[in-house]
């Protein structure tokens, strides 16, 4: 599991992702303009939530405020992209999987901000 799990964790991700997209199709494709709405939204709450996780323990050592900022921002999106294609409208579902790319895309200029703070 220590070695294979990233992978495993990958394809299935992907899979539900993918079933996720071609079940909301026609909703993704008919609302173009409210895709960047929701990618607004969704930065803009990972942000706060990395951002909570990073100042609420500020008294601790850097390598816990990196943990409790990453862990802050992640959520099971996989479980709620799932659900929310089972069970869900899919203007919810379809704010799930642009929440995806956002939460994705955040990690990168996060990790440029941590290794600032290293210096």
């Amino acid at each position: 599991m220590k070695t294979n799990l990233p992978s495993i964790t990958l394809v299935n991700l992907s899979l539900i992702f993918i079933f996720a997209i071609a079940r909301n199709k026609a909703a993704i494709l008919n609302n173009l303009p409210q895709l960047v709405e929701f990618l607004l939204i969704s930065v803009i709450f990972y942000a706060l939530l990395y951002a909570v996780g990073w100042f609420l323990f500020f008294k601790q050592g850097r390598k816990n405020q990196i943990t409790y900022s990453v862990s802050s921002g992640m959520n099971n999106i996989g479980l709620a992209v799932s659900l929310a294609a089972l069970y869900l409208p899919a203007k919810v579902c379809v704010f799930l999987i642009v929440s995806e790319f956002a939460w994705v895309g955040i990690l990168v200029p996060l990790k440029y901000w941590f290794r600032g703070k290293n210096n």
